[in-house]
């Protein structure tokens, strides 16, 4: 949040997620079940529906505080082009995602783009690309995210319930569990290595 808050514009802390699918005749792309899928993710995972804001504590220091919505509606970005072009267009949007700059005082941090080809009046190539702030990640919950969105979407695909494992804590769960358990071991222990520095 304080590296957001110095250079909002910076989009280091960025971590993309191409999923790339090509279509056959026995089982077509249904972009309809991929946006109910992104929606059914951002509820199961509280994470993807926080904003951050900073707030005057008691001493009247500004400090973040993270709000989670109740609700927040994923909207995707559909982009149709030729086959011809899905190679060198695939590698520009992964970049695109890569630079995209969010506000994280104003909405949750992750934004999704569909890019598909057409040939023959036919949807035959798919990249689905998701963009999320690293606030809100690390690279092992962005794979444990983009497994339950595969699973979500082969589920309702199948007409089956998803097999997900359920979730015992949220990382505002672990937040407050680690403000009020470790920040006196965290400070001491900090005070020590840093002594003479």
């Amino acid at each position: 949040w304080q590296a957001w808050k110095h250079q909002p514009e910076d989009t280091r802390y960025n971590m993309v997620i191409p999923i790339s699918y090509v279509a056959k005749e026995e089982m077509e792309f249904d972009i309809g079940i991929l946006e109910q899928c992104l929606n059914s993710l951002v509820q199961r995972h509280e994470v993807l529906r926080t904003r951050f804001i900073e707030v005057k504590n008691k001493e009247g220091v500004h400090e973040p505080r993270q709000i989670v919505d109740n609700v927040y509606e994923i909207s995707v970005k559909h982009i149709a082009i030729e086959q011809a072009e899905f190679s060198n267009q695939q590698s520009y949007l992964i970049k695109q995602a890569q630079d995209y700059v969010f506000d994280l005082s104003q909405s949750s941090a992750i934004k999704v783009w569909h890019l598909f080809s057409e040939e023959n009046d036919e949807i035959n190539q798919h990249l689905v690309v998701l963009s999320i702030h690293h606030i809100l990640c690390d690279a092992w919950s962005l794979q444990v995210m983009r497994n339950d969105l595969i699973e979500l979407y082969f589920s309702k695909l199948e007409k089956r319930s998803a097999n997900l494992p359920s979730l015992d804590f949220h990382y505002a769960d672990f937040s407050t569990w680690q403000k009020t358990n470790l920040k006196p071991t965290s400070k001491a222990f900090w005070e020590e290595q840093l002594t003479g520095a």
